[in-house]
């Protein structure tokens, strides 16, 4: 029974504190699309920044080769490994150049890279390129 001297006032703590709750959620769900959303991009912003080192490493290959042909003709390639400390960001490389015969009478430079990144990552990266002595001579 009501007593006829009191007022009675509604009880709204409990649906401003479930207000909150609710909101605190949505606000934490967003940030979170947000941090995923920001770290994939670092990750693909990493991953292609390792590409264009790995394209890097191939360049450098073949100029090596040019300069290496120029000073002998009987060059045949070779091999070199990049450690972890020689790196940026940690990983192993690898950077091989071989003659390839794609042509018998034509011989072809191959330069093969290949990039275990920190993250676990593996980039190859191959280029031929075929009458490199004629391509030498007309850069």
């Amino acid at each position: 029974m009501k007593c006829p001297g009191k007022m009675t006032v509604p009880r709204r703590e409990g649906t401003a504190v479930l207000v909150v709750i609710v909101a605190l959620v949505v606000a934490t769900s967003i940030a979170a699309l947000a941090l995923r959303a920001f770290v994939v991009r670092d990750q693909q912003a990493r991953i292609q920044l390792e590409v264009i080192q790995a394209d890097q490493w191939v360049a450098a290959g073949r100029s090596l080769v040019r300069a290496r042909l120029a000073a002998d003709s009987a060059y045949e390639g070779e091999t070199w490994e990049l450690p972890p400390e020689n790196l940026p960001r940690g990983g192993t490389a690898q950077v091989e150049i071989a003659m390839a015969e794609t042509n018998p009478d034509q011989p072809a430079l191959e330069i093969m890279v290949t990039y275990q990144t920190h993250t676990g990552q593996r980039i190859t990266r191959r280029q031929v390129v075929p009458s490199l002595l004629s391509t030498e001579n007309s850069e």
